[in-house]
């Protein structure tokens, strides 16, 4: 490791290298990354000159201890990105870069999820499934459609038949869920229903549904 970056922080920072650890790092609570953005240098050199001066310096398990609040502090930073418009900006930059936020990607992991679930479906969709197969319903059975996968996709009625069990959710997953089917109607056309999965062993109560959704014309269910 060249001195030349040690005596570039410790210009930046006007302080002994040991200092700039020990007041902004451990006492202040900023994270190496932070601190290398402010400097223009990249956090593994200062990890790297910390660790040639065998100078502590916090650990991913430090940070988690002292941020303990997961999901309303910013990752190891010790500030809120609510309030600071810097580590808002990061934040938002990192979800631009994520390459999991790319729509092709989406549509790519989508059709990766269908082959899986398909080979391993839950017991309750194959319940539904063996119901489907009863009334000789045509449907698709985990369908990719753009970024998402439909449990069973129904063709002639654009619909697609969801098997979940909502009593568990909690208000943000039920917002996902309520944005996942506006979206596949805005953008496909696709009419959501979603079944309670607890509610699959009442004959009658499937069988009103199929007949009130147009799947099937008339009650014929073998129940059991």
């Amino acid at each position: 490791m060249k001195k030349s970056k040690q005596r570039e922080i410790e210009e930046f920072y006007k302080m002994p290298f040991e200092d700039i650890i020990k007041v902004f790092h451990i006492e202040k609570q900023i994270s190496l990354k932070l601190m290398a953005d402010e400097c223009g240098i990249s956090r593994q050199v200062i990890k790297n000159i910390a660790i040639r001066l065998k100078i502590k310096t916090r650990s991913l398990q430090d940070a988690a201890k002292l941020n303990p609040n997961k999901g309303t502090k910013h990752f190891a930073f010790g500030q809120r990105k609510e309030t600071n418009e810097r580590l808002r900006r990061i934040s938002e930059n990192m979800k631009i870069k994520n390459p999991s936020f790319s729509n092709n990607v989406r549509k790519k992991i989508a059709i990766s999820m269908s082959k899986t679930f398909i080979k391993k479906p839950w017991p309750q969709e194959t319940r539904f499934r063996i119901i489907l197969l009863k009334h000789k319903v045509k449907f698709e059975m985990q369908k990719p459609v753009d970024r998402f996968v439909l449990d069973f996709y129904i063709k002639s009625l654009n619909l697609a038949v969801e098997i979940d069990s909502r009593s568990n959710w909690g208000a943000e997953r039920s917002q996902k869920a309520k944005t996942r089917d506006e979206i596949l109607l805005k953008e496909f056309g696709i009419k959501t229903l979603r079944i309670n999965k607890n509610k699959l062993s009442d004959g009658l109560f499937i069988e009103d549904i199929l007949f009130a959704n147009n799947i099937i014309g008339k009650k014929k269910l073998v129940h059991s």
